[in-house]
């Protein structure tokens, strides 16, 4: 009876390396959903980011590709087993409610982009004559400016109080969300003076340059 009742005792270092090999590998595990989460994030801001007047006949397209991207980072953030189990750990479940509530965040974004994209889209499709041109511009600048407003909306939502890798990739898509936002301003403004040219009568000053000028390397 003595030795059947050691028995029971040498099996625990045993289950405890076994516990404690789940927990690594779980930990290992989400640390990598993590970083997988936050290239995504990257990807779909870079692109709402970079957006500008010469990718306006495009947009529909950089605008589902970010789509793409910043829900594929949610489902990643909302879907982890690891981050789920986090959730009950004091201190640890709130850096987990705020990147799913970051990603989150960024799936709206997505979706106000793809909007955009898709009303002009359909407004360049029609842009048939003068009138269907500055119809065009038009709703481009209004799309245009539409995002930026949202952009700079979703820089102010971004959860606070997060901590090491959580809290720098919100650094990250703070700055890019503001640099966007100016991005889409100029943008806007480029495709406003264009629709303003194109809009109707306006006293115009021309400036030419004649041959002897232009050979000196003025005018």
């Amino acid at each position: 009876m003595a030795a059947g009742a050691r028995r029971p005792r040498r099996r625990w270092p045993a289950i405890a390396g076994a516990l404690l090999g789940v927990v690594v590998a779980l930990g290992a595990w989400t640390a990598w959903e993590l970083h997988l989460v936050r290239q995504d994030l990257a990807a779909g801001q870079r692109a709402l980011s970079s957006l500008s007047v010469a990718d306006v006949g495009r947009i529909d397209q950089i605008a589902q590709e970010a789509r793409v991207r910043l829900e594929r980072a949610h489902r990643r953030a909302d879907g982890s087993l690891g981050l789920r189990a986090l959730l009950r750990v004091p201190g640890v479940g709130r850096q987990v409610e705020g990147a799913t509530a970051m990603t989150g965040t960024a799936v709206d974004l997505g979706e106000a982009a793809e909007r955009a994209g898709r009303a002009v889209s359909r407004a360049l499709d029609h842009a048939d004559g003068p009138e269907g041109r500055v119809r065009a511009l038009t709703v481009t600048e209004r799309e245009l400016a539409r995002l930026a407003r949202a952009v700079r909306a979703a820089g102010h939502e971004l959860p606070d109080g997060l901590v090491g890798p959580l809290a720098s990739a919100r650094r990250s898509l703070e700055v890019s969300f503001d640099a966007g936002a100016a991005q889409l301003d100029e943008a806007g403004s480029t495709v406003r003076s264009l629709r303003d040219l194109l809009g109707g009568r306006q006293t115009l000053l021309l400036l030419a340059a004649n041959n002897a000028e232009m050979a000196a390397g003025a005018g």
